[in-house]
């Protein structure tokens, strides 16, 4: 159900959000914006979700002072956090973001597997990191319409793109192995946000 809440909402904020802004209500844009990061921070496990929480005032008193600077400043910071979430996991000693999720679906991984996925964790970190410079330049310089195409659709599409072509690829490549489906890769990432989530 979570999953399913999680697409459905994925689905209508970038529509809804590029309509608004193309009628010209930046303000009206600029609340979902921060409806949007709520709702992620209650979704996340525990640590995770503190900075988002954090942020929530901020956001609130930007908004109030010009909705145009969050519209234009909160993609490339999101785009940021996802880069640093990823990147993290990568440093010495830590067990890459994606090498979590495969090795608590299937078991300890062969070593082909472990490779493969800590350099699939490096491209979704160059990935994000490439899309925060994206958004960063087409607010500084290209048109407002342009910029909401692709912050609010483009940018989703791309994320698609990259996430299922990248499971028909390891489909291919790695067809000797057992693979899940996309959404029940998306489950487990949720069911192990759920797990890590501190206990009273």
């Amino acid at each position: 159900m979570r999953v399913l809440l999680w697409v459905g909402v994925l689905c209508v904020y970038p529509v809804l959000a590029h309509y608004v802004v193309m009628q010209g209500r930046l303000d009206l844009a600029a609340v979902f914006l921060i409806l949007l990061v709520a709702f992620i921070a209650i979704c996340l496990p525990g640590k995770a979700r503190w900075p988002l929480l954090a942020s929530l005032p901020l956001l609130v008193l930007l908004y109030i002072l010009r909705p145009e600077w969050l519209l234009y400043t909160l993609p490339v910071l999101i785009n940021l956090l996802l880069c640093f979430l990823f990147g993290r996991t990568l440093r010495a000693g830590a067990e890459p973001f994606i090498s979590r999720i495969a090795r608590l679906e299937r078991g300890e991984l062969p070593l082909e597997l472990a490779v493969y996925t800590r350099r699939l964790t490096w491209m979704w970190a160059v990935f994000f990191a490439l899309m925060a410079l994206a958004c960063l330049y087409l607010a500084v310089f290209a048109p407002l319409a342009l910029w909401s195409l692709f912050t609010n659709l483009v940018i989703y599409l791309l994320v698609g793109l990259l996430f299922f072509g990248e499971f028909a690829y390891r489909r291919l490549r790695y067809r000797h192995y057992p693979h899940a489906s996309p959404l029940q890769v998306i489950g487990r990432i949720f069911a192990d946000a759920q797990e890590q989530k501190p206990r009273n």
